[in-house]
């Protein structure tokens, strides 16, 4: 999940990702096993659909054209190259 955080008196903005889950386990003076929940903030990561939706919402694109060959590379750039052909303004 990803918490943008306001900072109020820094006047910063961050985006954070929450990750949550089980951490571990303890044992009871019964030998029961129990869960632990636990949670931390990081700073998040950006992702490249999250780009590509500011490219086409925030500027003039076109779609790719058909290929008969695959993109090949890092996943970002084939993301991009499956996505948008072009983009101006």
């Amino acid at each position: 999940m990803v918490v943008n955080v306001n900072g109020r008196i820094a006047g910063d903005n961050r985006t954070l990702a929450l990750h949550a889950g089980l951490v571990g386990t303890v044992q009871d003076p019964d030998g029961a096993l129990r869960p632990v929940a636990g949670w931390h903030l990081a700073p998040a990561a950006v992702e490249i659909e999250d780009v590509l939706d500011r490219i086409t919402h925030d500027h003039d694109t076109t779609p790719p054209e058909p290929s008969r060959f695959g993109v090949d590379g890092p996943a970002d750039l084939v993301a991009l190259y499956r996505r948008i052909g072009s983009a101006s303004g």
